[in-house]
């Protein structure tokens, strides 16, 4: 069973969200409360736009945050980690992850309401039922990511046979 819960969700830089978002995670903290050994925390991570700008003039990068149209206020990268401990019981492991998910589904909610919301999600903490993918950027920048794919691995030996993970 997973020990471990997580997600990403990106909004431009905003004062009043950040206190939103807080408040939305106090909330949620009873939610998990009675899981044995939970630990449900967020990070916040500014993304500057001097950072975008820096990787624009080294040729851009990846994850289609190079756009013209990066906010003048950055964004700033949310992360829930939650883990627990492995021998939790099946009851647990559901209900950390639909205390995550409706979290998320708050915090997303929250951020299109004042009017934030940005689509990036990192890669590294995503769910596995969010798509980091699809948000680096429109269809050139995925096509790209495809092209490079099977430019370095034509035979798609790391798509076939890699476990987990997310895949282009």
């Amino acid at each position: 069973m997973p020990s471990q819960h997580g997600f990403a969700v990106s909004f431009k830089t905003d004062l009043k969200t950040i206190r939103d978002v807080w408040d939305l995670f106090v909330s949620s903290t009873n939610l998990v409360a009675q899981v044995p050994g939970i630990s449900w925390s967020i990070s916040l991570e500014p993304i500057p736009k001097a950072i975008v700008e820096q990787g624009r003039k080294r040729g851009g990068n990846a994850l289609g945050l190079d756009t013209p149209d990066f906010p003048a206020e950055g964004i700033v990268l949310l992360l829930l980690s939650a883990t627990y401990s492995p021998t939790s019981t099946q009851r647990d492991v559901e209900k950390v992850q639909a205390a995550a998910n409706q979290l998320r589904s708050s915090i997303v909610v929250k951020t299109k309401q004042n009017g934030v919301f940005h689509p990036y999600v990192d890669m590294n903490h995503a769910d596995r039922n969010q798509d980091p993918i699809d948000s680096y950027g429109g269809l050139v920048n995925r096509l790209f990511l495809r092209a490079t794919a099977l430019k370095y691995d034509p035979l798609r030996v790391f798509q076939k046979l890699m476990p987990g993970g997310f895949k282009v």
